[in-house]
């Protein structure tokens, strides 16, 4: 039953996911505007307090005397915590330790502390007054400045008002006014712990939300990529597709018009997979399709980008290289091609390619279409030679 009971509460108040860092990191800051607005109020209350002590020409034992001493008193060593407390903040704040145990036992402090002011101020006020304002103020303040665990809100107010219930009689002497400041004292303890409870969940869902947000905005990138990645890559082989070669071969036409360079692409296409698909399989043959895209991949340079056109037919952009220094490149490509042990496939069967070169210029093309029909016609040439040669 206690464990229903605590499985509910903590349900209520989103205690399975606090998000502790910001959380701490919120309460900090917050912590230390408190400080900064409360320094300067102590410091008022009590040059006002103490200048009044001698102009009223009261007598020590007097009950107003007594009143304003005890609130100088009371400001006084909060003041000295406050300024104690900040002080050890700002160390804590330097060194990127708000989410520490240190931090997090100065916040609780700070809260604690505070709601004891609260109530020590309403006790010294029962000397002249029945008024509880400084308790319920005190709790209501705690509970919107700062974030306070549900665990801790269940400690602090029943233990403040258990305080404050214990001591108002030293200065609340009438038995009615008595009854009626403890009755509205509960009002006061209720309020500020229920307050506290609310911040907390509320906090906690925000907190909540926007990690969620944050989360679905990491995944929205990242299928995003994975869908950007699938639109321009080709799955077999993991290299790029016709798509996006052609948008590069188009950036690279466009460049070399402004600049005047030379760039070529290799058209390849493997002279006898048809026999090797027929004879072995598709699965082996698409395992040396694999192998020789790694093996063209070992070729090329950094800034080359190779392509798989679709079937067993690759494109090879090659910047900044003339025809010249592309039909190097592809013989280079070819012989390695020729050369390589493709597994499953026997070694009387050779893997080979035939290629066609074409030159990118700024004379000769205007359009990727030309410079891949001009490629085409060589490789065809390529075929119509004998095959696993190069063309231009």
């Amino acid at each position: 039953m206690i464990n229903k009971v605590k499985d509910r509460f903590a349900e209520a108040l989103l205690l399975d996911r606090p998000h502790e860092i910001e959380l701490d990191q919120n309460n900090f800051r917050r912590m230390l505007l408190m400080f900064y607005i409360m320094v300067p109020v102590h410091l008022i209350h009590i040059l006002i307090f103490a200048q009044a002590l001698p102009a009223e020409n009261l007598a020590p034992t007097a009950p107003g005397y007594i009143w304003r001493l005890g609130i100088v008193y009371a400001h006084a060593v909060t003041l000295f915590l406050a300024i104690l407390l900040g002080i050890l903040a700002m160390i804590l704040k330097n060194r990127d330790l708000e989410g520490s145990p240190g931090g997090k036992m100065l916040t609780a402090s700070t809260a604690l502390i505070y709601l004891f002011f609260g109530a020590a101020v309403c006790i010294i006020d029962q000397i002249v007054t029945s008024s509880i304002n400084p308790y319920l103020i005190s709790s209501i303040a705690v509970a919107l400045v700062i974030v306070i665990h549900p665990y801790l809100s269940i400690i602090y107010y029943p233990l403040i008002y258990l305080f404050f219930y214990v001591a108002l009689p030293l200065t609340q002497a009438d038995p009615d006014l008595l009854a009626t400041v403890r009755v509205n004292g509960v009002s006061a303890a209720a309020i500020g712990m229920g307050l506290a409870l609310i911040v907390w969940r509320n906090t906690s869902h925000s907190l909540a939300q926007r990690k969620l947000i944050e989360k679905q905005k990491e995944e929205l990138v990242e299928i995003n990529q994975q869908l950007k990645e699938a639109a321009s890559t080709d799955m077999l082989t993991g290299l790029f597709n016709r798509l996006h070669f052609t948008e590069y071969a188009e950036k690279e036409l466009a460049r070399i018009s402004r600049t005047g360079d030379k760039s070529s692409m290799i058209l390849l296409d493997l002279d006898n997979i048809k026999h090797c698909n027929d004879r072995y399989g598709h699965p082996v043959g698409d395992l040396v399709l694999k192998k020789v895209s790694e093996t063209i991949k070992n070729e090329l340079r950094d800034s080359d980008t190779l392509a798989r056109f679709g079937g067993d037919e690759f494109a090879i952009l090659l910047p900044e290289t003339p025809s010249r220094g592309a039909i190097m490149v592809a013989e280079r490509i070819r012989e390695s091609i020729s050369k390589q042990f493709y597994p499953g496939i026997e070694e009387s069967m050779k893997i080979t390619a035939s290629f066609g070169v074409a030159e990118l210029s700024s004379e000769k093309n205007s359009s990727f279409n030309s410079v891949y029909h001009e490629a085409d016609r060589a490789l065809y040439r390529a075929k119509e030679l004998g095959k696993n040669r190069v063309e231009s």
